[in-house]
């Protein structure tokens, strides 16, 4: 899979959205993202940091990893079998 970018992760958040039968406006508040912004975002494609990522992942009731291509840098980081607990920074 390629990287797509800002937008094809707001096509993933979007659908992970529809797909828990949450509403935007739901989503927003338990992230505490302003509504508005939220849909600027998935309308437009512009970029969820990963803050924001995280937040909403926990808000779905599902893995970040689920926003993020094979290709995305810190997508191994956030697979739910990753395991780092315990392990230096350096191997």
């Amino acid at each position: 899979m390629s990287n797509d970018g800002p937008r094809g992760c707001a096509v993933r958040v979007k659908k992970a959205i529809d797909q828990t039968g949450r509403s935007r406006r739901f989503v927003a508040e338990q992230v505490g993202i302003p509504y508005s912004t939220i849909n600027r975002k998935l309308a437009f494609g512009a970029h969820f940091g990963l803050r924001e990522l995280l937040l909403l992942a926990e808000a779905l009731g599902i893995s970040p990893s689920q926003f993020m291509t094979d290709d995305d840098p810190v997508s191994p980081m956030l697979t739910p079998h990753h395991s780092g607990a315990g392990r230096s920074p350096t191997g």
